[in-house]
């Protein structure tokens, strides 16, 4: 999903797009195939910038969702081989949800937060089987700080998106061509000179 910032940008990109196609269009010194030579010009910059923005937004998007996945599940330095080993107990042996739970309420009660975590990523990890039990846990280990319920949310929001908002991004960054130039070939004709036409 887009952020504020990349939407302006792409809407920057829309709009000169348009008035680069007026300013085609009100070429009085060009004849009808030169002017939709500079049309074909214009979408074509258009569709490469924003090609370049949509590219920027996914990598700041994997960059995101990379940092809110450690914020909210990473190991911890000052114990990381303990807390790769208990993470690996958990892959070889996974636990159903009501014994992670059991072990999540252990963790708690004795101020564990490595296991607590490490509880918390497997639940992330297995969020997506029937019954919501899993999201639960996942609620359970937000309510233990507010650094940890902001991950939680953070995580949410970048790998579980608003659709309208999907949808919206997409209409936002999709470069049109005129209706009159939808059927040819532009960059073949973006590629003749204007000046053989003039």
């Amino acid at each position: 999903m887009l952020t504020d910032q990349e939407r302006m940008q792409a809407s920057q990109i829309q709009t000169r797009m348009r008035a680069d196609l007026a300013r085609a269009e009100a070429s009085g010194d060009l004849n009808h195939d030169a002017r939709n030579r500079l049309r074909a010009r214009a979408v074509i910059r258009a569709r490469a910038e924003m090609a370049e923005l949509r590219q920027a937004a996914d990598a700041r998007h994997a960059s995101d969702t990379a940092q809110a996945y450690k914020a909210a599940f990473g190991l911890r330095p000052d114990r990381a081989a303990e807390d790769r080993s208990y993470r690996d107990s958990l892959a070889t042996k996974p636990p159903n949800v009501s014994q992670a739970q059991g072990l999540f309420a252990q963790a708690q009660a004795r101020g564990d937060e490595l296991a607590m975590t490490a509880l918390a990523e497997f639940a992330w990890i297995n969020r997506g089987e029937p019954g919501g039990h899993w999201i639960e846990l996942l609620g359970q280990y937000g309510d233990v700080s507010p650094a940890y319920d902001r991950a939680i949310r953070d995580l949410i929001a970048l790998t579980e998106p608003d659709r309208r908002m999907q949808i919206t991004d997409k209409l936002q960054t999709e470069i049109v061509a005129p209706p009159d130039l939808q059927h040819g070939n532009l960059e073949a004709m973006a590629a003749q000179p204007i000046a053989a036409d003039v």
